[in-house]
């Protein structure tokens, strides 16, 4: 993470001795999380696997930022920092916290709360100490954009409360999105992005234009939109994908 250099051959027998270090304080750190997270020992663990953006402070207080891949290995975890070079541990699980332990230049050590969010909180040392610093990760949104694209049937309220229904196709038109809803009483044509788990799309004309955001979900949209027309008014919408043959 942080600061450290690669390991020469010459240095081998150090490494050895490094990575013997770490697995005696990965078992500490594995009691101590234990300890720590008694309440929820009996719960079945928070699975932290996942990409993550991670950010800290260096002991001598400077900041880093970079990524984390954490990546079960049956009852353990290999995590992977990238922050300047790449650098491997593992850890371990105990209700919702995550000790882990990595060799550099000497043994480091970390501790992390796993949140209900799905971002870890932590602090790290060296073996050396006599500093702990701070490292926070949190999970890295995956772009949902090519999961939009398809053919729906859509249902929803109007703004008078009255229920629609109908079907909407999404076709992509480079980084954009071409949405085409046909109901029984009119048919939009509208623009579409997509950041995140989200998708925003746009339709009509002054002075009728309006916006929708869908949560983008398993073959599934849930959409919330508002009417420039009615602007006291929010709908509800949602689209189900439509499993061509």
């Amino acid at each position: 993470m942080r600061t450290w250099r690669r390991v020469s051959g010459r240095r081998v027998g150090r490494v050895i001795a490094v990575v013997a270090c770490c697995a005696l304080l990965l078992a500490s750190l594995a009691c101590s999380a234990g300890a720590a997270g008694e309440a929820g020992a009996s719960a079945q663990p928070t699975d932290p696997s996942g990409s993550y953006t991670v950010s800290g402070t260096n002991p001598d207080g400077s900041a880093y930022n970079g990524r984390l891949e954490v990546v079960r290995a049956g009852d353990t975890y290999t995590l992977t920092w990238m922050v300047g070079s790449n650098v491997s541990g593992i850890g371990v699980v105990r209700g919702n916290a995550l000790a882990a332990a990595y060799p550099a230049e000497s043994c480091l050590i970390a501790l992390y709360d796993i949140s209900t969010g799905g971002g870890l909180e932590g602090s790290w040392a060296t073996a050396q100490g006599p500093t702990v610093s701070p490292e926070s990760a949190a999970p890295m949104q995956p772009n949902l954009a090519g999961a939009v694209a398809g053919r729906y049937t859509f249902s929803g309220t109007a703004a008078d409360g009255s229920p629609y229904q109908g079907e909407m196709e999404v076709s992509p038109d480079g980084v954009l999105y071409n949405v085409t809803q046909q109901s029984g009483t009119a048919d939009l044509i509208g623009t579409g992005i997509v950041v995140g788990r989200q998708f925003a799309v746009s339709f009509g004309t002054q002075p009728g234009c309006g916006v929708i955001i869908y949560a983008i979900g398993q073959g599934q949209l849930a959409g919330t939109w508002g009417l420039r027309s009615a602007p006291a008014v929010l709908g509800a919408e949602t689209a189900t994908g439509i499993i061509t043959p």
